[in-house]
């Protein structure tokens, strides 16, 4: 996906989170610029180490306030 250095660092919290470290992993960008692939790349490669991983998207539907994704994953994951 040519997204070799956001890529590794990915991989290198995959490795603390599996050696019992935290960590946070936030992508941000301009529309257009690779962000969707990436996760979905990263997200491959977490499932292939072991690691469980939900998909869930933002919206600006009225109403939905600024955690309404948050309370859909829990809702349909947990």
């Amino acid at each position: 996906i040519g997204r070799d250095v956001e890529s590794g660092r990915a991989s290198a919290l995959l490795d603390t989170v599996a050696t019992g470290g935290r960590a946070v992993l936030l992508v941000t960008g301009e529309p257009g610029i690779g962000k969707t692939s990436l996760l979905a790349a990263i997200m491959r490669n977490a499932r292939r180490r072991g690691f469980r991983t939900w998909w869930v998207e933002a919206d600006a539907r009225p109403g939905r306030g600024a955690f309404g994704m948050w309370l859909d994953l829990l809702r349909d994951n947990v």
